[in-house]
């Protein structure tokens, strides 16, 4: 029986790099008896076959799903892997019964929560153009699936002791890398003949300083539009590279709100999986979240953030006049506005760069 190694997650815990390899790596899985289906593919994840599954079973998307179970049927490797971490917000009952006549073996890392939290804060800030407040966020995440008792319970109830339940988390990784750390645990006979980890890419990730300045741009650009990449690379540039920024971490007595509504139930997981480690330490940091600009930065951010601001009420002034009067493609769109005002931040923050660079000197 063909065995599926169905990686689901969680989001956070190094999947983008996990992609990456598998997809990278087609050619020599494939010469060690390891499939990585195309079929449902969106980039390097199979986000198409997870988007699928999460919508109601209908004859219209079960196309995909039927040409998937052909493509592992008739690949000729004994081994398949598939991996999304949007499949995790598919039930465990359906996801068996999709895969029926194979052996499904569920794959899933798990997170301590007040890191989770705040890498997951800092990606919905960067990745799109909400400003959200930190305290309605961690309000919001009370509903989200960080009871990790109970969310394995589910997955136990359906597939008993044949899921693989793992950490995030750099001591207990093995060679404290998540992709290896999945090659040694789920491939270990095929390891040996498969390439090492080179230079995979990892989600690009900002500091607070840096973080300040998007949450302000968004209150000026409210759109349901995703950040686009090139303001996404000029943020990431201005935190890693220029700003010295500061790591976000949440104030002393987040932390512990965080960790206590969860510290019960992660030991009953740390004893049932992990032969008793702690992965849900609580690291105290009494100067989190009271981090202070030095002049030269905090300049910097006041004059983006009023150029953005001022760019906005021009930008909403014109959209008014221009498309009252003229015709629907001469209409000013809001993601014409952002390529306009993405391209002139370049042009200010690469001055910036170098007034600051040579007043460092």
């Amino acid at each position: 029986m063909k065995e599926i190694l169905l990686h689901i997650g969680k989001q956070k815990t190094g999947t983008t790099s996990l992609q990456e390899y598998f997809y990278k790596n087609r050619k020599k899985l494939r010469e060690n008896g390891v499939y990585y289906p195309k079929t449902g593919l969106r980039g390097q994840s199979h986000s198409e076959i997870a988007g699928i599954l999460q919508q109601p079973v209908n004859p219209s998307n079960q196309v995909l799903i039927e040409e998937l179970l052909r493509e592992i049927t008739n690949c000729g490797f004994h081994k398949i892997i598939i991996s999304c971490e949007g499949l995790e917000k598919v039930s465990p009952q359906k996801l068996k019964n999709v895969f029926t006549g194979y052996q499904l073996k569920p794959i899933v890392y798990l997170r301590n929560q007040v890191d989770f939290l705040a890498s997951s804060y800092l990606q919905h800030i960067q990745e799109t153009f909400k400003s959200t407040a930190l305290e309605d966020f961690l309000t919001l995440s009370r509903n989200s699936k960080l009871d990790y008792k109970g969310y394995l319970r589910k997955y136990k109830s359906v597939f008993g002791n044949d899921i693989g339940v793992s950490l995030y988390d750099k001591d207990y990784l093995y060679n404290g890398d998540i992709v290896d750390d999945f090659l040694e645990k789920y491939l270990k006979e095929e390891r040996s003949s498969l390439p090492e980890r080179n230079n995979l890419r990892r989600n690009r990730s900002i500091g607070w300083h840096t973080a300040r300045f998007k949450l302000a741009l968004n209150e000026h650009i409210a759109t349901q539009e995703k950040t686009p990449v090139r303001l996404f690379l000029i943020l990431e540039n201005l935190s890693n590279h220029f700003m010295k920024d500061e790591k976000f971490e949440f104030t002393p007595d987040q932390k512990r709100e965080i960790y206590e509504r969860y510290h019960a139930t992660n030991m009953a997981v740390s004893e049932e999986y992990f032969g008793g480690y702690v992965f849900d330490k609580l690291k105290i940091n009494q100067d989190a979240g009271c981090f202070t600009l030095n002049s030269d930065t905090a300049e910097f951010l006041e004059q983006c953030r009023l150029y953005s601001q001022s760019s906005f009420y021009i930008y909403r002034f014109l959209r008014s006049r221009i498309n009252a009067f003229s015709k629907p493609h001469y209409r000013l769109s809001t993601t014409g506005f952002i390529r306009a005002i993405t391209c002139d931040m370049q042009m200010i923050i690469r001055n910036k760069f170098y007034y600051l660079l040579n007043k460092l000197r």
